[in-house]
């Protein structure tokens, strides 16, 4: 359409569906159009590897992913390593954060950060994040120590500053009544 005048182009959007991760409060409250849908107990990184603050797009879904600690540069002779097939996962970062089930981590979810960086659900909190979740939502993960990641095509344009782009200055909008630390 460049350059042939009054170009139109119609198109539609889906619903705003937006979850809050607060690292802090080991909450997840997950919204559509700002109505709040649920509210999930959730282990994030634990202090040796957390999870990245700022706004993740869903990049892609995955019902089961093959996730070992090599790929993170954890050698399989760790103490700290792992080879797990992990389902109902939802891709975040570039880095390899997912928000999936773990089913391992249960006890701590809602109460402290023990993954590896992902965001940790149990099993039926993963399968309806996962049915509930379409490429393009958004993740704000907050109440953390790690910024975000320039480059990581989950956060990066997201996450730049807006007087970076142009002397105004952004707002991040939480809707009131949702606890989250950005």
């Amino acid at each position: 359409m460049w350059g042939d005048g009054d170009g139109r182009v119609n198109f539609s959007i889906g619903n705003a569906r937006v979850s809050y991760a607060n690292l802090e409060t080991h909450r997840m409250t997950v919204t559509e159009n700002g109505r709040v849908v649920a509210v999930y107990p959730i282990s994030g990184g634990k202090p040796t590897d957390p999870t990245m603050n700022g706004v993740h797009l869903v990049l892609d879904r995955s019902s089961v992913v093959h996730m070992t600690s090599a790929s993170n540069g954890v050698p399989a002779s760790s103490p700290d390593s792992y080879d797990e097939l992990v389902y109902w996962d939802v891709h975040i970062s570039d880095s390899g954060e997912y928000v999936h089930a773990a089913p391992w981590s249960t006890d701590s979810q809602g109460v402290q950060n023990v993954s590896h960086g992902c965001i940790n659900l149990s099993d039926a909190n993963a399968r309806s994040f996962f049915a509930f979740s379409r490429v393009g939502d958004i993740v704000l993960v907050g109440g953390g120590p790690r910024p975000p990641e320039v480059g990581d095509h989950g956060v990066m344009d997201w996450d730049t500053a807006w007087n970076e782009f142009t002397p105004a200055n952004a707002i991040l909008n939480v809707p009131s009544g949702i606890s989250f630390v950005h």
